[in-house]
């Protein structure tokens, strides 16, 4: 796969249970198909885990780190270390309706 990779979508997680799914679901309905979708799990207490698992169970293209929490700094360190190519993304809380996905785009040379 890593030889059509066009981006790496790596996404910080750390107790986003109640939004990663649509997180999640507004990532793998893109129209770019070429990608993967790396979720660093940052020591999670909540279900972000099993929802992590659930997913990638369905989507080959989703990729689970774990590690101890360390912050979010440090997970996006641990994707970047088998990231393609990267594009960061962080699930934030959603207000009726919307969903806010605080992104920081950095594109690796083709």
């Amino acid at each position: 796969m890593t030889d059509t990779v066009k981006v790496s979508v790596i996404i910080p997680v750390y107790n986003a249970a109640l939004y990663l799914r649509q997180c999640l679901n507004s990532i793998i309905n893109q129209t770019v198909r070429e990608i993967e979708i790396i979720c660093v799990n940052d020591g999670s207490a909540d279900d972000s885990f099993t929802v992590l698992q659930e997913y990638a169970s369905h989507d080959e293209r989703i990729i689970i780190l774990s590690q101890d929490n360390k912050g979010a700094g440090a997970a996006r360190n641990a994707g970047l270390c088998i990231a393609v190519r990267i594009v960061f993304i962080s699930v934030v809380r959603q207000l009726p309706g919307i969903i806010f996905l605080e992104s920081h785009l950095l594109m690796m040379p083709a």
